[in-house]
């Protein structure tokens, strides 16, 4: 019985190994990508994980030594949390508020641009000084959006 057991792992392993999930075949060719990922979402759960995933992503880019351009636009929901200080959001947002501002933060250091829709800003009656200073605003985060896509880049819905 012991032996069977063994037997069939043995067997099975390397159908596993070589199961492992990759994205060569999405990216084969590709030296340079350029994408854009529009980040919304106004819940704090949903943001910080976005953000930690686009994150992840741009990293499974790179490994494949692939060069990625990329712009994280925020509008909606998303905007108050690019604000300095406590005014903008329901005290339940609170707690997460200073994680997700650390996660975009890191993208920038990673090279990554980030914009804030200066729209959502003013529909959300924001004081755009209270943006902080890694997010600079764009005018209108959609003509951003059709700029960016007509130069080529990839649209990453983000909710």
């Amino acid at each position: 019985m012991r032996k069977t057991l063994i037997l069939t792992l043995v067997m099975l392993l390397p159908g596993l190994v070589s199961a492992a999930p990759e994205n060569s075949r999405a990216l084969a060719g590709l030296k340079n990508v350029g994408v854009i990922f529009d980040v919304n979402t106004g819940s704090p759960q949903k943001l910080l994980l976005r953000l930690k995933l686009i994150e992840e992503t741009l990293a499974s880019i790179a490994e494949v030594a692939v060069v990625p351009a990329v712009v994280v636009a925020f509008r909606g929901g998303a905007t108050r949390f690019m604000t300095q200080g406590d005014k903008y959001l329901p005290l339940e947002d609170l707690p997460l508020k200073d994680q997700i501002q650390t996660q975009a933060k890191r993208l920038k250091k990673l090279g990554y641009r980030l914009e804030q829709c200066a729209v959502a800003v003013r529909l959300l009656k924001i004081d755009p000084r209270d943006i902080i200073a890694e997010v600079p605003l764009v005018g209108n985060g959609y003509i951003s959006m059709i700029g960016y896509q007509n130069r080529g880049y990839a649209m990453v819905p983000m909710d």
